[in-house]
C-alpha cells in the first residue's frame, strides 16, 4: 500500500455503519458511451419509436450502467481507496427503470464482516440501494469485498 491510501482497513468497518454518496445525473452521452463499450445496442435504450406500447413508454438506461454509476459513487466515498484487495461478489436486483436525465445516488450499509485465513485480509459485505431524484429505489444489491487488515504493528505493510 502507498502513503496515498485513505480507505478503511477491515478493523475500521463497523457493522451497521451507513454512508450516502453524492448524486450524479445520467446523460444521453453516458448511455451512448456505455452502449459502445458494452456492445449493448438494444433499441429499448435508444429508440423512442421502439417503445410505443412498451410498459416503460420511453428508452431506459442500461441497468448495468446504473449499477456501475452507483458503485462508482460508492467508490468515490474513498472507503476502499488503497485498502481494497478485490470485489468478490455482487448481487443486484432492478426495481424501477432509470431514464436519461434522472439523477441517482447510493446509500450503503455495512452488514457483515469476517476474518480470512490470511492475517492481512478480511471480508466486508455491504448492502446498497441506488435511488433516483424522487428517492425511489431503482436498484438494490449487495457487494462483498476483500480488504486489507492492519498489520500487528499498525503499519500499512501488505
Amino acid at each position: 500500500m502507498t502513503d496515498e491510501s485513505t480507505g478503511l482497513f477491515y478493523e475500521e468497518f463497523s457493522i451497521g455503519a451507513t454512508y450516502t454518496t453524492p448524486a450524479r445525473t445520467i446523460s444521453q452521452s453516458d448511455v451512448d458511451t456505455f452502449s459502445s463499450i458494452s456492445a449493448d445496442r438494444n433499441p429499448i435504450h435508444h429508440q423512442p419509436d421502439a417503445m410505443a406500447g412498451h410498459p416503460f413508454e420511453r428508452p431506459i438506461v442500461h441497468g448495468m450502467l446504473v449499477v456501475s454509476t452507483g458503485v462508482g459513487l460508492i467508490s468515490a466515498l474513498g472507503l476502499n481507496h488503497g485498502t481494497l484487495v478485490a470485489m468478490l461478489e455482487q448481487n443486484i436486483r432492478y426495481k424501477k427503470p432509470v431514464y436519461v436525465g434522472d439523477t441517482v445516488h447510493a446509500h450503503m450499509e455495512v452488514i457483515d464482516k469476517r476474518e480470512t485465513s490470511h492475517p492481512q485480509r478480511g471480508i466486508v459485505t455491504y448492502r446498497f440501494e441506488i435511488r433516483n431524484h424522487a428517492s425511489d429505489v431503482v436498484v438494490e444489491g449487495r457487494n462483498t469485498n476483500m480488504v486489507f487488515r492492519k498489520t500487528p504493528n499498525n503499519t500499512t505493510e501488505r
